[in-house]
């Protein structure tokens, strides 16, 4: 019996699994990596496009309150995440500025989620012109006072 003389050391067989369940494991690690930071990269996407439904809707909601009311001055509104199916609640600012003759400038600035330090902050500018009747207040003449028909002798 004649025994061989080229035989592999022992333990390089557990020495190869080892390296290449290493790298498998590094792989691993790789894509849960690139799959969580594209589930935030999603998210933030997400809450940029609802920060931009809330800023179209408080647009809308504005240009609706200087039509009934030109003195209307704006307002600061939290919206509660149950309404817009948010991840927490918005916060909306509405400003009325002033413009020329029949206009008016509203400003609005939508910070959602509110309160977070990674929140999306979307301020836009939008020209308002009042219907025909209605105007600024600055250029709105006082209304002109009616005597009662008691107050006549």
């Amino acid at each position: 019996m004649t025994r061989s003389t080229t035989r592999e050391p022992r333990g390089m067989t557990l020495v190869a699994v080892l390296a290449a369940m290493t790298v498998v494991l590094l792989m691993l690690g790789g894509m849960l990596k690139i799959g969580l930071v594209g589930r935030r990269h999603l998210l933030k996407e997400l809450e940029a496009s609802q920060a931009e439904c809330l800023l179209e809707a408080a647009a809308d909601r504005a240009a609706t309150r200087l039509a009934a009311d030109a003195a209307w001055p704006g307002d600061r509104r939290t919206v509660p995440a149950e309404e817009i199916v948010g991840t927490g609640p918005a916060e909306v600012t509405t400003a009325v500025e002033a413009g020329g003759e029949g206009s008016a400038t509203i400003r609005i600035v939508v910070d959602y989620p509110a309160g977070r330090a990674d929140s999306v902050r979307r301020e836009r500018v939008f020209p308002f012109t009042f219907p025909a009747g209605i105007g600024p207040p600055a250029s709105a003449p006082a209304p002109a006072a009616q005597a009662s028909p008691e107050d006549s002798p």
